[in-house]
Order: structure tokens, then C-alpha cells, then sequence
């Protein structure tokens, strides 16, 4: 099977106390518990199936609005609450595409209806952007709303996956412009004072030696596609990508995953490595193993930033 490594890493910007992004990344498998036996095992040993995919996924919490730190947070915990208890995510492995991406249209769609029932002003001001990645090898899903972005950087080539949901996008589509201040205006995000989201999920095949990538604007404002190139074409390690990625001065928050698929590994396993280190000063430490069960479906969840 796909070796896959992976890493995560957030800073803060200069403009803002607290990390206003948030990220996760997890591995999906079967498990089941042996609470007695006569084999040579412990009692209640957990006996785990093969990884059955991996969810990758970046918030950004909009400044606009109220807590936009506990927004970002919200959106991934629903997500990831949304895939491990209610999306037949154990039945994905060779799944119709479309299948699988209204699944993920219902996981974002959930993701609204949290934010706005967990907000704690009155009125719906809570809002994020965010964008995901569920890869079940090869089949790849992208699912965004907002300006975040996800690329893909195949021999040499970067190719952005998402179209940012701003005004000014939609504007140059279709050969208008839009006012500097203007610019940055979204049409579409989770929570916030829309009623409605818009999910994009689209899907991908991903080959071996490919990387993904998946940040939140800061580190679009801050390095260009360019610039973006010339990291991943470095050929580092993951957590020496996303530092390369994020390390860098700047106003916003900053928040970068990245994903390697690596040559194929002949024992027939999958590796996955991620992101071992503390976050930055005065951040909750990333909970490592961290399981949530339900049934004989577990998530495991590596790398967590997510406030409390």
C-alpha cells in the first residue's frame, strides 16, 4: 500500500493575540477490542485493520466576526465528529465518486450548523473558512469554502486545486475587477450571517512521488505560487516543508499541511508520519494517539491543533 507522510504546523500572525487557524490530521481504520481470549494476547488488547484512509484538514476563523479562534476550532471538531460517527467513511475504499462527495458536502453542511449553534452572541457571527482533504489511495477529495487553498505538486508542476470564494475571484472569471479594499471580500464561508453554504468538493488521483498541500490564506498572502514551488520542489521531509512554508514574517496566521506520497513500501504497509512538535509559545500541545470510538471504527488523530 501508499506510504504517506504528512505534517502540520501553525503560527501566529503579528497582527492578532491568538492563532485564529486551526488544523487536524488523522488516519482512519477498523479496530476491535478482545476483552477476553485464550490467545497469547492481553486482555482488552485493541487488534487494529488496515488504514482505511486520511483526513487532512485547515480552518481559518474570520476576523470579521465574533471568536474568530473558537470559529476555526468548531469547524474542524465537526468535521471530524461528522466523518468518525455518521459518514460511511469504512465503506469509501473504491466508492462511487460522487458518493463520496456528497458525503462530504453533508459533513461542511453539518460544520454550518454547528458554528451557528454553537456561537455564543447573539446572532450568527461566528464564521471560518476551511478546507480538506480526504484521501482514500488513490482517490483524492478536496473539499473548501472560502480562500483557503489546496495544491498539487507533480513533477515539477503546481497545480492550485481550489478557486478562492472571494468577489474578486468571481470577478476576474468572468474579466472584471474589483477595488483593492474589495478584494478579500468572501461570498462564501462556514457560519458567519449567510443561512447557506456552498461546499466545492471535487476529486483527484493522486500518483506516487506527488505532494499535497493545503494552507490557509496567510500563507498564500505571503508566498506566492512561485515561491511555493520552489519549497516543495526542495524535497525535503514534510516537517521541513511546512516550516520552510510558514516560518516567515508576516500580519496573518499561518497554518500549512503537508502530504507526501512516497514510494511504495513492499511490506505492504502504510506509514504515516506527522507532526511530533509543540506548536508555538503558549498553544495547547498537539494530543498525540488521541482516539475517539465508536463501535469497532476508531480516528486516530496525530496532529491536533484545536483550542479548547
Amino acid at each position: 500500500m501508499q506510504r504517506i507522510e504528512s505534517h502540520g504546523l501553525s503560527r501566529r500572525g503579528r497582527a492578532h493575540d491568538d492563532n485564529q487557524d486551526h488544523y487536524a490530521i488523522a488516519t482512519l481504520n477498523k479496530s476491535l477490542r478482545l476483552h477476553r481470549t485464550n490467545l497469547t494476547l492481553d486482555d482488552d488488547t485493541r487488534v487494529h485493520g488496515n488504514n482505511q484512509g486520511h483526513l487532512f484538514l485547515v480552518a481559518d476563523g474570520l476576523g470579521s466576526g465574533t471568536q474568530p479562534d473558537r470559529a476555526s476550532g468548531v469547524a474542524i471538531d465537526s468535521i471530524v465528529t461528522y466523518v468518525l460517527n455518521e459518514m460511511p467513511w469504512t465503506h469509501m475504499m473504491g466508492a462511487e465518486p460522487e458518493d463520496v462527495r456528497i458525503a462530504l458536502m453533508d459533513a461542511v453542511r453539518n460544520a454550518q450548523t454547528d458554528l451557528r449553534r454553537r456561537s455564543t452572541t447573539p446572532g450568527p457571527d461566528m464564521g471560518a473558512t476551511l478546507t480538506l482533504a480526504f484521501l482514500c489511495w488513490p482517490d483524492l477529495y478536496i473539499g473548501h469554502v472560502g480562500n483557503g487553498r489546496a495544491y498539487l505538486h507533480r513533477e515539477g508542476d503546481l497545480e492550485r486545486l481550489t478557486t478562492d470564494h472571494t468577489v474578486a475571484e468571481v470577478r476576474a472569471q468572468i474579466g472584471g475587477q474589483v477595488e483593492p479594499a474589495k478584494q478579500p471580500v468572501l461570498w462564501n464561508a462556514l457560519g458567519g450571517r449567510t443561512l447557506d453554504v456552498h461546499p466545492e468538493v471535487q476529486h483527484f488521483e493522486l500518483r506516487e512521488n506527488d505532494t499535497l498541500l493545503l494552507v490557509t490564506d496567510g500563507v498564500a498572502r505571503e508566498r506566492d505560487e512561485s515561491r511555493i514551488r520552489a519549497v516543495l520542489e526542495g524535497n525535503g521531509a514534510a516537517e521541513e516543508l511546512c516550516q520552510n512554508l510558514v516560518d516567515v514574517d508576516g500580519q496573518d496566521d499561518r497554518t500549512a499541511i503537508v502530504v507526501r506520497c512516497l514510494p511504495t513500501d513492499r511490506s505492504g504497509c502504510v506509514e504515516t508520519h506527522v507532526d511530533p512538535s509543540a506548536l508555538e509559545e503558549g498553544s495547547q500541545e498537539p494530543v498525540p494517539s488521541m482516539l475517539k470510538r465508536i463501535g469497532r471504527a476508531i480516528l486516530r488523530v496525530p496532529a491536533f491543533r484545536l483550542a479548547q
